[in-house]
């Protein structure tokens, strides 16, 4: 089963995918990008800008996005294979500008939000991207704030608030929704 975490630059989609995986053995589908890997960051793969324009030129990826003078492709046939899988759940983070490319595969979406605006602000300071902040601000306010007034629907992008110090909470909560709202 592919689940796809959608959310703004900082609000903790990767520290959530370590998360799923150690706690639940999750699989996650990896990010190509052409920036070094962060700290703990085992989710992703780096490679270089000419290896990056040689897999978008063979339409290896479902989508390839520019954010802050890097580029983050997200592998076509990984995805295919997680949505194929029914015995396993394989995540991903995915921008949510871009999720009508998703719309021939199966998957279950989760937008991660901040508690709030404020909280948003100190999780870009606390990761040292406070030149980043205008830009974040503007996409979250955007694509997502309107997500803490969600009433449900029949979409399957749920909201779900990922708390400072309660990342434990936060995934077993994507856990049991996903249990229960499995596609």
């Amino acid at each position: 089963m592919l689940v796809i975490l959608f959310g703004v630059s900082c609000v903790g989609k990767s520290t959530l995918i370590q998360e799923l995986r150690s706690q639940f053995g999750w699989q996650s589908i990896p990010t190509y990008m052409t920036r070094c890997l962060r700290l703990g960051e085992t989710e992703k793969i780096s490679v270089s800008n000419t290896d990056f324009i040689e897999m978008e030129n063979k339409n290896l990826f479902i989508c390839a996005n520019h954010l802050f003078g890097n580029k983050y492709g997200t592998p076509r046939k990984e995805i295919e294979l997680a949505v194929q899988d029914q015995e396993s759940y394989w995540i991903l983070d995915f921008p949510i500008s871009a999720k009508d490319l998703l719309n021939d595969y199966r998957y279950l979406g989760f937008i991660i939000l901040p508690q709030s605006e404020k909280q948003l602000i100190e999780q870009v300071k606390c990761s040292n991207r406070i030149d980043r902040l205008e830009s974040i601000l503007q996409e979250y306010r955007n694509y997502y704030a309107k997500y803490h007034n969600w009433k449900q629907d029949n979409t399957s992008h749920i909201p779900v608030v990922n708390l400072p110090n309660r990342l434990n909470e936060t995934s077993k909560t994507i856990y049991l929704l996903t249990t229960k709202f499995s596609v």
